[in-house]
């Protein structure tokens, strides 16, 4: 079990949606809700006392434009990282929505697991972008130098699960050690690393590992507390 990670305020107005949210991040020993607001303004008005690390946002808020929100709250507190939750996947919203401010957007009919790795990367220092919505704002385009190490743009496209393993490898799990986090054979661990490889026109372990340093998710990251195993 780890140690809590960070401390989280969820804006959502509706009431089975936020509840879903609770309850999931219940279940987690490094996340904590510290408070739940319904709106933008109310997270406004109680961040200085609640103090959060990062602030979860429903992006369909009545009263509140996603962007505007998004912009409003990162002028505001430019200490706070700020997690954006939307049902629209139209490749100019998500780029404003990123370009306000924001360190993460996640789909909501994405896998449960996705909102638990978007926050823990943005709480180690990273960003997060849902592979289905950033494909539409990042186009995976073929690299003419394989040795090359890719901008962080160029991860985007790749799949959720090939993403944990890209990362999982780099930080020196084994093929069995990853399957049997991610409760899957390793078989298709091979098979989600061969397609990453083949995306980022990477071929070796020391590419992979070279790309990790680059992105910084070795820097004082533990072995065994990589994002996406705890949850």
């Amino acid at each position: 079990m780890v140690g809590v990670l960070c401390r989280a305020m969820l804006v959502c107005e509706h009431p089975i949606f936020r509840e879903g949210l609770q309850a999931l991040f219940n279940e987690t020993a490094d996340v904590v809700v510290s408070s739940v607001v319904g709106s933008v303004a109310e997270a406004g008005r109680t961040i200085g006392d609640v103090r959060p690390d990062i602030v979860v946002i429903d992006a369909q808020l009545r009263y509140d434009d996603g962007p505007a929100a998004v912009a409003r709250l990162a002028r505001e507190f430019s200490d706070i990282r700020i997690v954006i939750l939307s049902d629209v996947d139209d490749g100019g919203f998500i780029r404003r929505t990123i370009d306000a401010g924001a360190k993460a957007f996640v789909l909501k009919r994405s896998p449960r697991e996705a909102v638990l790795y978007a926050v823990r990367s943005v709480a180690a220092g990273g960003m997060y972008i849902d592979p289905a919505a950033a494909a539409r704002v990042f186009p995976c385009q073929p690299r003419s130098k394989p040795n090359e190490v890719p901008a962080t743009s160029e991860l985007l496209p790749l799949t959720f699960r090939e993403q944990e393993v890209v990362r999982l490898i780099a930080l020196g799990y084994t093929a069995k050690e990853i399957a049997a986090d991610l409760n899957v054979t390793m078989k298709t661990v091979e098979t989600y690393k061969a397609r990453a490889c083949e995306k980022l026109g990477m071929r070796t372990r020391v590419q992979l590992v070279r790309l990790a340093a680059a992105q910084g998710w070795l820097s004082g990251i533990a072995r065994m507390s990589a994002p996406g195993l705890n949850a």
